[in-house]
């Protein structure tokens, strides 16, 4: 059997079109993009109006800082738009090398393109969309050292692996998992290039770990206090009525007042860390002592902890759920926004008239409904490992599961510690869902040659 065919640069661009010309277009008309609240923080960060904090992870916002000269945020979301396009090229162009039809790798180009998450998340200020770029990205890497070992004991291989493993840990703070993940799943891929693969890896997050030490040092960072992930849990035990010792009643006090309950809502943090009572100070002060005490009241009454892991985790694995949270766009008195009220960046658009029917048509999909399926990560996640699963039945081989472990494992971790339903957490499953299902069905369909036995 041959070796699968290379990857053609030039060829391999044609699939960006479809994405770039969405892409750019929807900027144009939402000019200058979409900004949540989080958008416009880590803006005022990067343009140094604000002091750096934790929050945001730090070389995320110097990577926004870069590219932050025309004082504009369209500009860093132009870049993640061609970024975009560049992954879903080279995606489309890994699967014509394996033997998918022209077709249906230019119907996945454009499809993903009009894809209603893929419009608004392209068009938003958001560090859950480079960290998705770097995660699918070396999934697609994973796709071809499995398709052509060959291709996988390349230098080449090496350093684009690392880059995407140093991306994912730097646009996230569990970033460093799945990013890890990828490396193990290279090794188990290559195996006998696992040494080289696990070094590169290495090196890559020895990288990251010392740049972020580094710029914390020098700019005076307080890390992200490890109890935030402790709070929905916290508010659950509360809410419950699950007793406390004093010593954990005052700590819990010192957090939020006691008194009159914490405003408990499954899946959502902010009614507790928004509410004025919230004492953000004490939870840093408290260190890893909240995430102690969660696990003492596990165990006290699991029923409690076990009810809000479910209720909190939902949209990751309910397709049926509509308990989730879209783009950053919302309509008031004034009309449909973009923008929350800041004083640096306001929505300036040429076309207003075409940004409110645009805007109109993508709050429509984000509905309760059919058209939210659209919006699903766990509908992405089940097929996605439904056919992976079948695929690799079919062939025998487990590489096809290989090549989603990182997804899977940022899913599990995301299940954990989930604060709020966004969507945004798992872009990564989404797009990769339905970039590589239509090949791994076609693969499972099909006799495309096993090229991992022909070059053994």
């Amino acid at each position: 059997m041959k070796e699968e065919r290379a990857v053609e640069p030039t060829g391999m661009l044609v699939y960006g079109v479809p994405l770039a010309t969405v892409g750019l277009a929807t900027l144009v008309i939402l000019y200058p993009g979409i900004l949540s609240p989080d958008s416009t923080d880590q803006w005022s960060e990067a343009r140094g109006w604000t002091h750096l904090e934790d929050w945001h992870p730090v070389l995320g916002t110097l990577w926004i800082r870069l590219w932050s000269f025309a004082d504009t945020p369209a500009l860093p979301i132009a870049v993640q738009t061609l970024a975009m396009a560049a992954l879903v090229a080279f995606g489309c162009a890994l699967q014509r090398a394996s033997g998918v039809p022209v077709w249906l790798a230019a119907s996945v180009a454009a499809l993903i393109s009009v894809w209603p998450p893929t419009v608004v998340f392209d068009a938003t200020l958001w560090k859950d969309v480079p960290y998705s770029i770097a995660v699918v990205t070396g999934t697609g890497l994973l796709y071809r050292a499995w398709r052509s070992p060959a291709a996988g004991a390349t230098r080449g291989f090496r350093l684009g692996l690392a880059a995407c493993v140093f991306g994912a840990a730097v646009f996230r703070h569990n970033g460093f998992v799945a990013a890890a993940c990828l490396g193990g799943a290279a090794a188990l891929l290559v195996r006998s290039q696992w040494r080289p693969i696990l070094g590169a890896t290495a090196i890559a997050l020895v990288c990251w770990a010392g740049l972020s030490w580094s710029v914390k040092k020098i700019a005076g960072v307080a890390p992200i206090p490890p109890g935030y992930v402790a709070i929905g849990y916290l508010a659950s035990h509360v809410a419950a009525g699950t007793p406390l010792r004093p010593d954990e009643s005052q700590l819990v006090d010192a957090m939020h007042p006691l008194a009159g309950g914490w405003p408990y809502v499954c899946g959502l943090t902010d009614p507790d860390v928004y509410d004025g009572k919230f004492n953000g100070r004490a939870l840093a002060q408290e260190g890893w002592a909240p995430v102690k005490l969660v696990a003492k009241l596990t165990l006290q009454s699991p029923g409690a902890t076990f009810r809000h892991l479910v209720c909190a985790s939902r949209f990751i694995w309910d397709p049926t759920t509509d308990h989730l949270t879209g783009g950053a766009i919302w309509a008031d008195a004034s009309g449909f926004r973009t923008v929350p009220d800041d004083p640096h960046v306001a929505a300036r658009s040429p076309v207003p008239r075409l940004r409110g029917w645009l805007l109109a048509l993508l709050l429509r999909t984000e509905q309760p409904g059919p058209l939210q399926l659209f919006w699903s990560p766990a509908l992405a996640l089940w097929v996605l490992l439904l056919i992976a699963g079948w695929l690799a039945l079919r062939r025998r081989d487990w590489g096809p599961l290989i090549i989603v472990l990182p997804l899977l494992v940022q899913t599990l971790i995301l299940v954990l510690v989930v604060p709020t339903p966004h969507v945004r957490y798992q872009y990564a499953v989404i797009l990769a869902g339905w970039l590589f299902v239509p090949a791994f069905a076609w693969l499972a369909l099909s006799h495309a040659p096993d090229c991992r036995k022909a070059t053994a």
